[in-house]
């Protein structure tokens, strides 16, 4: 991004989704996100044959503390057995209640759940365009630091991510690249 910005190119980076909150500290031009399953979250096991069954991905909430979509079953469970973890990791939409007041279990591509994503990301979206590169990198630091002491809790009252994309694993390669570029600002 930064070579192409040196070559007086406008950079647009597509299909960012949350990985986008970390580009935004190198500035580019715009910034366009995904929401469905193939554009959520990158995996080479989408290109693996496999002899298993084919299923459509199931149904994710994005939690922006935890910058990162986590199964409805999981979702639930800690909303349930959890209360004073889920007060600290869950942000409401109206979408969201909507999602939690069905009697039945949602499909991954109802809209609600997207909507929840997008009125979701947006915000911390905009909470980053008020800032400079400098406060950019510093907030968002401190977000990972807040990210990873919930997922610590989570992990002390026994959640268990079965999915490997649920557990903040993203965490700690973004910390060290925003570490990179605060050293080369």
């Amino acid at each position: 991004i930064k070579d192409l910005k040196e070559q007086d190119l406008l950079v647009i980076c597509g299909y960012s989704n949350t990985e986008g909150l970390i580009l935004s500290t190198l500035d580019p031009y715009a910034l366009t996100i995904g929401a469905y399953e193939n554009t959520r979250v990158f995996s080479i096991d989408k290109f693996l044959v496999d002899d298993r069954e084919i299923r459509g991905p199931s149904p994710r909430l994005y939690f922006p503390k935890l910058f990162n979509w986590i199964r409805y079953d999981t979702a639930k469970e800690i909303k349930e057995d959890h209360p004073k973890v889920w007060e600290k990791i869950y942000s409401q939409t109206k979408y969201s209640e909507q999602i939690f007041s069905q009697k039945t279990k949602p499909h991954f591509s109802q809209p609600t759940i997207y909507n929840h994503h997008f009125l979701l990301i947006n915000k911390q979206y905009e909470e980053l365009k008020q800032l400079n590169i400098e406060q950019r990198i510093d907030f968002l630091q401190n977000k990972i630091k807040l990210a990873n002491t919930l997922y610590n809790e989570l992990e002390s009252v026994g959640i268990v991510f079965f999915d490997n994309n649920c557990r903040g694993d993203h965490l700690p390669t973004w910390n060290r690249l925003i570490n990179k570029l605060k050293t080369h600002l």
